[in-house]
């Protein structure tokens, strides 16, 4: 029996963080699993099985040499043979660790875009000698994980890791219990969930959605969750005019529940990787608008699951809106296509599959 061990910065809301969690919660069936949490715990960690050990660090932001020794010391401790980093955050240290331990072999799995740096000389330079750090220690590693090809294809061009080193593997989520009947309803309610962050791009969702409102009395649109950019986000939204159609949840841990009172799921991203919240959305026949950027063509199939729009494009998105609101028709089809999709290539057996072949060598 193998004894993984996730590392990640924190188990905050967020779709990667859920990924680890759901995964860990399923391979700890078979195998010994631990989580080391490297700034915070987060609210996700009460949704663990009480058998999977839970390790924080709390050592905040940034590189630091101390995470490597205490990385180090935990595996030693506690009999690790492989180590499961999640995101660029705590991937040197993961791997410099396990070469120090040598016994753990290193898996990294890249979920979205790589980190946000400031414009200038000395972010390009940061980010050219991180770049350098991640292509050398990249040798220790037994596999690079990307969650879309768009994610694999940037860390091949741009890092100029090996694609040998790499495989994708889509994320998946356990779903909810579908109905067909539930998305046998007029395409008035609309949804999104997740982080309010800037990456997540809700003013445009925003913009496109007061022109849809401006045309029609009977829309809504609920926007879920929390981040750094809740309150701008809802000031931005009072600016507009549109709070007498906009609700804001706040975090919610009943995203069931309000994913099945709405109809369409909507993604307003400057990128993504596979949207986690998405994935729920479409496990209940959800139609999505996104934005064609990262990986969503790779969960979208345009006109068939849902429909893609131009980034930064108010207009388009709006003309989307309009789509899906005036053709019922269509809205049903995508209802389907949207859980077959789902259900082929996204339920989170699909992913487990393709990770405990990853964990002995077979990929």
């Amino acid at each position: 029996m193998k004894h993984i061990l996730h590392v990640i910065q924190s188990l905050e809301f967020g779709g990667a963080e859920k990924v680890v969690v759901q995964l860990s919660n399923k391979l700890s069936i078979k195998n010994r699993v631990s989580i080391c949490v490297t700034k915070n715990k987060g609210e996700l960690c009460e949704q663990l099985n009480e058998n999977i050990k839970l390790f924080s660090l709390n050592m905040g932001e940034g590189n630091n040499p101390i995470l490597v020794t205490k990385l180090k010391q935990l595996i030693l401790d506690n009999d690790i043979d492989i180590i499961h980093c999640h995101d660029w955050g705590v991937y040197i240290e993961s791997v410099l660790a396990a070469k120090l331990s040598k016994r753990a072999n290193v898996i990294l799995t890249v979920h979205g875009p790589y980190t946000e740096y400031s414009s200038g000389i000395k972010s390009k330079l940061k980010i050219y000698l991180r770049h350098i750090v991640e292509r050398f220690i990249s040798r220790y590693v037994f596999k690079i994980v990307t969650v879309s090809n768009s994610i694999k294809k940037y860390i091949i061009n741009d890092i100029n890791i090996k694609e040998n080193k790499m495989c994708v593997i889509h994320n998946g989520v356990e779903g909810y219990e579908y109905h067909q009947d539930d998305t046998l309803v007029k395409c008035r309610k609309y949804i999104t969930v997740g982080r309010i962050a800037l990456v997540k791009n809700h003013i445009l969702m925003l913009d496109a959605f007061k022109l849809l409102a401006d045309k029609y009395s009977d829309v809504s649109l609920t926007i879920v969750g929390d981040g750094p950019e809740f309150k701008s986000i809802q000031k931005y939204a009072d600016n507009i005019g549109v709070t007498s159609v906009v609700v804001f949840t706040g975090f919610r841990n009943d995203i069931e529940y309000l994913l099945k009172q709405h109809d369409v799921f909507l993604l307003s991203s400057n990128y993504e990787g596979i949207s986690i919240a998405g994935l729920e959305a479409m496990s209940l026949g959800m139609p999505i608008i996104s934005t064609d950027v990262g990986g969503m063509s790779e969960m979208i199939k345009h006109n068939e699951t849902g429909l893609l729009v131009n980034n930064n494009d108010a207009s388009n998105y709006m003309s989307a809106l309009n789509d899906i609101y005036v053709n019922e028709k269509a809205f049903y089809k995508m209802s389907y296509n949207s859980r077959q999709l789902f259900c082929k290539e996204f339920q989170e057996d699909v992913a487990l599959e393709k990770y405990n072949k990853l964990y002995n060598h077979e990929i």
